[in-house]
């Protein structure tokens, strides 16, 4: 089972069912953790684990927030995004999140 969330109509992530439970493939933007927390819950499964595609704000903004909160690991995404996870904090000030 694959559930789609978005934000904006354009801002996306999936809850993808696994045997253990949902992974989240992407985070949306911040703020975004308690929709996500929220969709699992209605469906009765606990989140496992986030996957990233890649670093941009619309895709981790709410990552460090879900994962601190479960106590979830974060997959990807690959090394050489590091300069993006990097300016994730300069990137949502850009954008008015805090």
């Amino acid at each position: 089972m694959v559930i789609r969330l978005s934000r904006l109509r354009a801002v996306n992530a999936y809850l993808v069912r696994e045997d253990d439970g949902f992974t989240v493939i992407d985070t949306m933007l911040p703020g975004s953790e308690r929709a996500i927390i929220n969709a699992a819950e209605r469906r009765g499964a606990a989140i496992r684990r986030i996957l990233l595609t890649h670093a941009h704000i619309d895709h981790a903004g709410a990552t460090q927030a879900l994962a601190e909160r479960l106590g979830l690991p974060i997959e990807g995404p690959h090394p050489d995004d590091q300069f993006w996870i990097d300016l994730l904090p300069e990137q949502a000030r850009m954008f008015g999140f805090q």
